[in-house]
């Protein structure tokens, strides 16, 4: 018994300046923070970069004035992630000296429930409060002028926010993926935004600014809005339908990113842009059909669209741009129209196309545009095609056969890299074409024609085909004529029958 006293208090002796450390740096003034001088009588509270007690932080309270070099100076901003990543954190007093919440400031503060911004501050940055999960109540005071972009992004317990009269700016997605955010009201004395229905506008209710998080089901658009904002629905998962009305004209990037729910979509003919990224990351998307009218895919448009397998692209399309399809594991074929021109980089990338029809009046094959696309099994290089540029191919380990015409000059570097199946015919000779460094790396075969073997290879194929064509339509003659001769023997033996009886 006696022992096991002694072994306790052995025990106490030397945890107890741990305690005693962790408790200064929690509750005392072990002092994680520097100060940043912005003018004469003003500073800026900032992280220390090579100190890391914030992190055991519960509580903070702010310091009205602090003292440096024996001058008194006031705090009026936090800096940029001051308190980043203090997931402990949970009450933050913030004295009325503050004007301006720097960006990122609270990023991560998963314990922070709620937060009194007082009315000195006028300017909340991009992505102040991002991903402080437990923040459920946010009050903002009449002061506040500015929330920057994504700033209370990911806030998975706020249910309700309030537009004060003042503010003047909303950045984009700033109340974005609030998986619970039911409604969003603004007072209507404010003279840049207002609401209804609980959604987000600008004041005269032409765009559609945000969608709550919280929103289930079937979506119809307003019938007096014609543009659809940036990441309107970003990340609203729980919507299974979005119908647009022919009234829309513009729908702006990454409008429908990250909207799982989403399993076909449909884009009227009145639609003239799509932005940036719009589907992006919609994991169950399977079906979109793109009335004509649109002249551009921009980038990234179906980016990780894992299950996407059918896609219409209107006539109106003459451009798809950079990683459109990257990662549609999915998309099996997809027709181009022939007025598209241009195909940017990583187009296709890691796609699960088997084949494809490029267009005739594209010149040049970007890099990366069908890179790892190891389903691939067949596809023809246009005879206008100059250029093919870097890992355009890499990877295309089911690529049986392509052909090269004598328009290629250029085949950027590993081009064809690790197409293991791969016979390569390129009509040209090997001084005519600047060929990069580990181009057909690993390819089975690399053939050389000049430009009279072409010529006699096209006559071959032609020949063959009109040979072919021939063949069948001999058998086609053939089985008329069989056909043509049971029916003479067929009359003949019914003559016949009639002259036995």
């Amino acid at each position: 018994m006696i022992k096991k006293i002694i072994k306790r208090i052995f025990v106490a002796i030397i945890l107890l300046p741990i305690i005693l450390l962790l408790l200064g740096v929690i509750y005392f003034h072990i002092d994680p923070f520097e100060y940043e001088i912005l003018t004469d009588t003003t500073v800026e509270l900032n992280a220390k970069e090579d100190y890391y007690n914030k992190y055991w932080l519960i509580w903070v309270n702010i310091p009205e004035k602090v003292e440096i070099d024996n001058k008194e100076y006031i705090v009026t901003n936090i800096g940029s992630s001051a308190f980043s990543y203090c997931y402990l954190l949970k009450h933050v007093k913030i004295p009325a000296t503050v004007t301006v919440i720097g960006e990122r400031a609270f990023y991560c503060c998963e314990n922070l429930t709620s937060i009194n911004i007082p009315a000195s501050v006028s300017r909340i940055e991009d992505h102040a409060f991002l991903d402080c999960k437990h923040l459920s109540k946010i009050d903002f005071p009449a002061s506040v002028k500015y929330i920057g972009e994504g700033t209370f992004l990911g806030c998975d317990a706020i249910t309700n926010i309030d537009i004060p009269a003042k503010i003047e700016h909303i950045g984009v997605a700033a109340f974005n993926a609030c998986d619970n955010l039911e409604n969003i009201n603004v007072s209507c004395d404010n003279v840049y935004f207002s609401s209804a229905d609980g959604l987000l506008f600008d004041k005269d209710k032409i765009t559609l600014l945000c969608v709550p998080g919280n929103k289930k089901g079937n979506f119809k658009i307003p019938p007096y809005v014609s543009q659809i904002g940036e990441q309107a629905f970003r990340e609203c998962e729980k919507l299974t339908n979005i119908d647009i009305h022919a009234k829309i004209k513009k729908i702006g990037d990454c409008a429908f990113e990250n909207c799982n729910g989403l399993t076909y979509f449909n884009i009227p003919s009145t639609v003239s842009y799509i932005g940036k990224g719009i589907f992006s990351s919609c994991d169950n998307l399977e079906t979109v059909e793109i009335k004509d009218g649109i002249t551009s895919i921009e980038n990234s448009s179906f980016s990780y669209c894992y299950k996407l397998k059918s896609i219409t692209i209107p006539e109106s399309v003459k451009s798809i741009k950079d990683n459109v399809f990257w990662c549609c594991y999915n998309l099996n074929s997809i027709k181009i129209p022939n007025n598209v021109t241009h195909i940017g980089e990583d187009a296709f990338g890691c796609s699960g196309l088997t084949t494809i029809d490029l267009p005739k009046n594209i010149n040049t094959i970007e890099g990366k545009a069908f890179y790892r696309c190891d389903k691939l099994i067949s596809i023809d290089i246009p005879s206008g095609v100059t250029s093919i540029r870097e890992l355009a191919f890499y990877g295309c380990n089911n690529l049986g056969n392509i052909i090269i015409p004598s328009s290629v000059h250029h085949i950027g570097d590993r081009a064809f890299y690790d197409c293991k199946n791969l016979d390569v015919v390129i009509f040209n000779s090997e001084k005519d074409v600047n060929i990069g460094e580990d181009a057909f790396q690993d390819c089975k075969s690399v053939t050389y024609l000049t430009e009279n073997q072409e010529k006699e290879e096209t006559e071959n194929n032609e020949t063959e085909e009109t040979e072919s064509q021939n063949d069948d339509n001999a058998d086609e003659n053939e089985i008329n004529e069989d056909e043509n001769s049971e029916e003479v023997e067929f009359v003949i033996e019914e003559e016949v029958q009639e002259e036995d009886n």
